[in-house]
């Protein structure tokens, strides 16, 4: 018996291109994604499903997804294939985000643009945590904190802001 897929990510942008192959290749090396990528100018992302998932559709990497859970409840709608499906996705995510409540299922995934902008959706009953990071020109985005301690040499995780985010706020205190 296979599981939905379910997985961890961890997507960081920068400005420096030279920083982004070191990390791409860092992350390779280490084999703790499956699969890493750059879906964006700027972006790199490293995704490990969790054991016993099941793959995912090649239409979601296509289109510049990555999931950490819900693929397959939002495809549950989808009339024709699957690539259709995820190009009409990317395009409601795109120009009308407002829309995604017509979707049905929890689903937490980012959805990577072509100019570089990233859209991050996290269901509110779901299972995955999003957490979020900025300093120096870099972003960080992933589902376990563990990746940003490692990836990013992080010695000091801000408990504060965590804990506001976790709880779905968006404030960030003092500008932390």
């Amino acid at each position: 018996m296979s599981l939905p897929p379910l997985a961890n990510f961890f997507a960081v942008y920068s400005t420096d291109p030279a920083w982004l192959r070191d990390q791409q290749a860092a992350w390779s090396k280490r084999k703790e994604f499956s699969e890493v990528w750059a879906p964006a100018p700027g972006w790199i992302v490293g995704w490990a499903p969790l054991p016993n998932s099941d793959p995912e559709p090649e239409a979601i990497r296509k289109n510049a997804f990555v999931f950490a859970e819900g693929s397959r409840a939002i495809t549950a709608s989808a009339q024709g294939p699957t690539e259709i499906f995820f190009e009409t996705l990317a395009e409601t995510v795109d120009q009308k985000p407002e829309r995604l409540a017509e979707y049905p299922g929890d689903y937490t995934f980012l959805r990577f643009r072509s100019d570089g902008f990233v859209t991050a959706v996290r269901a509110c009953a779901g299972l995955a945590p999003l957490y979020y990071h900025r300093a120096d020109k870099r972003i960080a985005i992933g589902t376990r904190l563990g990746f940003f301690v490692r990836y990013l040499g992080l010695n000091r995780l801000d408990p504060l802001v965590n804990g506001i985010w976790s709880s779905g706020d968006c404030f960030f205190p003092d500008g932390r």
